[in-house]
């Protein structure tokens, strides 16, 4: 009887185990409170409230990197070619250069707010805060210039850069800069709820993500907005990633919800999640990472939940050589033209590179400061958009 027992529950484990697409990484991991991840190089980052820890080995294992980091309530990190940023409850701005080894207080025009979100395209990153506004520096956070003009609310939850239009979420809704936010004006048209927890891109279309209302979408660059619910029984939006053709939404109680149709109908996809408030979601390379309150660290492959993702590159209209790259890659489009414009967006939809006038077939493009992960190449002409995807190690 004894043997029929374990030889159940041996079934039984091997069966959840086999079945479970979330994977908790929590070795090493000392608090389970996280709220920020982000990569550099092959390097993970996670922020919690017992400050920073650090994973070589994609989240398998965990090693604290707290030197010189005074304020360890940290609720914001990112990359920006290999400097690590940590934003921190009212504590402001620490920064590494030597891979978290030490971390160095970086708060000049800053002062010391807290930290709600971080955005970086190309040598420049944006910090949010909740109550000062949004704030910009162009030398890896030596000094920080505000930029509020035009704001009616500085409480600044999400940042997304849309080609040279800038949005942000806030507590009254979405505002947008077309001149790297000199200037705000609000574009909520349609939003119910104003206090909007993430934005990101697909193929164009916006989404935005609701404390309250769920998901809207914007097909005309963020000038109206429509509700985009159909499956997602969970409306309290606290983050979004985008892998390909694909959204991934993390809800406060709810797990994570994928749409596979660009927003169009939602389903749950939380097995072997223990914990369903999803503070962050990461797609890093075909590794995506949720951060949740309380659950530490899991990790899913995105061909656990994504029809098809192993064929994806058959769908793609440009063709990327090398594909995995390292230093540089080249693109071949259906058409032999030139004068096209060119945008790289990471796992998140967030634009890191963008060219203009570029000559498509004789240009290489150097991708070398780009973290490891899976990128997104869109150009765009005059009659059509292309888009493919590729692979930096």
């Amino acid at each position: 009887m004894k043997n029929y027992f374990t030889t159940l529950i041996c079934l039984f484990a091997l069966t959840y185990f086999s079945s479970a697409q979330w994977q908790e990484c929590n070795n090493g991991l000392g608090n389970l409170m996280t709220s920020s991840i982000t990569s550099s190089g092959n390097n993970l980052f996670v922020g919690s409230l017992d400050g920073i820890f650090c994973s070589t080995d994609m989240g398998n294992s965990w090693t604290q990197k707290n030197n010189g980091l005074s304020n360890k309530m940290v609720n914001a990190l990112a990359s920006l070619n290999g400097t690590i940023f940590a934003g921190c409850f009212q504590g402001g701005v620490y920064c590494s250069t030597n891979n978290g080894e030490s971390w160095k207080a970086k708060n000049n025009g800053l002062g010391t707010p807290t930290i709600l979100t971080f955005f970086t395209v190309e040598n420049r990153i944006y910090a949010g805060t909740n109550g000062s506004g949004i704030y910009v520096s162009d030398n890896y956070g030596e000094s920080w210039t505000q930029k509020n003009n035009g704001l009616e609310n500085h409480g600044i939850w999400s940042i997304y850069m849309k080609g040279s239009t800038l949005f942000i979420g806030t507590a009254l809704g979405i505002y947008v800069s077309d001149n790297n936010g000199d200037n705000w004006t609000n574009k909520s048209n349609g939003i119910e709820d104003k206090v909007i927890r993430a934005i990101v891109e697909i193929e164009g279309i916006l989404s935005a993500g609701t404390d309250g209302a769920g998901v809207y979408i914007s097909t005309d660059n963020g000038e109206n907005w429509t509700e985009s619910n159909n499956g997602l029984d969970n409306k309290i939006v606290l983050s979004q990633a985008v892998y390909g053709n694909n959204i991934f939404t993390g809800t406060s109680g709810g797990g994570v919800y994928l749409s596979e149709d660009e927003g169009d109908s939602w389903s749950q996809v939380n097995t072997g999640l223990s914990n369903l408030t999803i503070k962050v979601l990461m797609i890093d390379g075909d590794n995506i990472y949720c951060c949740t309150s309380g659950g530490g660290l899991f990790k899913a492959n995105v061909s656990d939940f994504i029809t098809g993702v192993e064929n994806k590159e058959l769908s793609s209209d440009i063709n990327i050589f090398p594909n995995p790259a390292d230093d540089f890659i080249s693109i071949q489009t259906q058409e032999n033209n030139i004068g096209y414009d060119l945008e790289i967006l990471d796992s998140r939809g967030q634009s890191v590179m963008i060219f203009n006038s570029i000559s498509i077939l004789s240009d290489k493009i150097d991708i070398s400061m780009l973290p490891a992960g899976f990128y997104i190449v869109k150009i765009s002409s005059e009659s059509k958009i292309e888009t493919g995807d590729f692979i930096k190690y």
